[in-house]
């Protein structure tokens, strides 16, 4: 049997059993997670800012890591989690990927990207398809969004 990569490790403990000790295992005390709510620097400023809040809104994720690419210090990982949502019945799924980079067999650095348009149009936070509605200029901007660019 293959031996699990560390990026397989994270997402199964941290993720998929809830694991928050894992965190301390396999991450750096310094790593560096981008793409997510912006760059979050450190363990505990990961937990805070991504972790925890992830976890009020989606108490359970499980996420399959579909294929991984291994090559000197980085791992690539093609996903798909599948999140319930606090307080409903319903799941969502949600494809996306990652790449890490190691220092010492830990992770000390991590560029995610998920499909979270295609989640919150799951949630109804959005219409179906508002990414294709926009391009074909059949969705309207937010009232504020002018205001905001120009500020």
């Amino acid at each position: 049997m293959p031996t699990e990569s560390v990026l397989a490790q994270w997402f199964r403990r941290v993720w998929n059993e809830n694991d928050a000790t894992a965190i301390e295992e396999l991450a750096t005390p310094d790593v560096i997670s981008h793409g997510l709510t912006g760059n979050i620097n450190g363990r505990e400023a990961w937990k805070q800012n991504f972790y925890q809040p992830m976890l009020a809104s989606f108490p359970k994720t499980e996420v399959e890591v579909l294929d991984e690419v291994i090559a000197g210090d980085k791992i690539f990982a093609r996903l798909s989690a599948t999140l319930s949502v606090a307080g409903h019945e319903e799941t969502v799924e949600m494809k996306g990927t990652c790449l890490v980079r190691l220092v010492e067999g830990r992770i000390a650095e991590a560029w995610d990207s998920w499909d979270f348009l295609g989640l919150m149009e799951s949630l109804k936070y959005l219409p179906e398809s508002s990414f294709q509605k926009a391009l074909m200029g059949q969705l309207s901007p937010h009232p504020e969004a002018h205001s905001e660019r120009r500020a």
